[in-house]
């Protein structure tokens, strides 16, 4: 829905007992919440006792994969995590979107537009993909495909208050 930093909260309370440190669940949806609001450490911290507790959870592995070439701590290993995630579970649109971000990131436009198009397939609504795929034509140079893309992915059903923000200020800058 769009609200991580609410989310931290009440999942750092209902972890704070320690009677929910086996639950899986809990720290891959903190670790997505602290990716979000892009506290990488916790985020990061979270992932790792996700995938502890459940080895094959590929939401997890994807978004630890993504936080490890965001945060210079290996490219290779963090692009081989997203594409294991992928060998678990190819439908999920938000493992294509992470995927992309990651091969952005690294400089492989090629290989970011085709992820970002992968995850479009899936899901046509997902406007974090749709950033994306705009972010992919700007590094490009393609500034009128980024602006025609952005411009769809803020009419979107979806477009949650912070991404809407980051549209925004991407089409103020081109």
């Amino acid at each position: 829905a769009g609200k991580s930093q609410q989310a931290i909260v009440v999942l750092r309370h209902y972890l704070q007992g320690g009677a929910h440190d086996h639950e899986y669940l809990p720290f891959r949806l903190l670790g997505l919440a602290y990716l979000e609001q892009m506290q990488a450490d916790n985020a990061i911290q979270a992932c790792q006792r996700a995938l502890r507790l459940l080895p094959h959870d590929s939401t997890a592995m994807s978004a630890l994969g993504l936080l490890y070439v965001e945060q210079g701590q290996g490219g290779e290993l963090g692009v081989s995590l997203c594409e294991k995630a992928l060998s678990l579970d190819n439908f999920n649109p938000d493992h294509w979107y992470r995927l992309a971000r990651a091969q952005l990131h690294l400089g492989d436009h090629a290989a970011a537009q085709e992820a970002c198009q992968q995850c479009l397939r899936l899901q046509r609504t997902h406007v974090a993909g749709m950033v994306e795929l705009a972010m992919v034509h700007l590094a490009r140079g393609q500034q009128l495909k980024a602006r025609r893309v952005l411009l769809r992915a803020l009419a979107t059903k979806g477009c949650t208050p912070a991404l809407a923000e980051r549209i925004n200020a991407q089409l103020a800058g081109i």
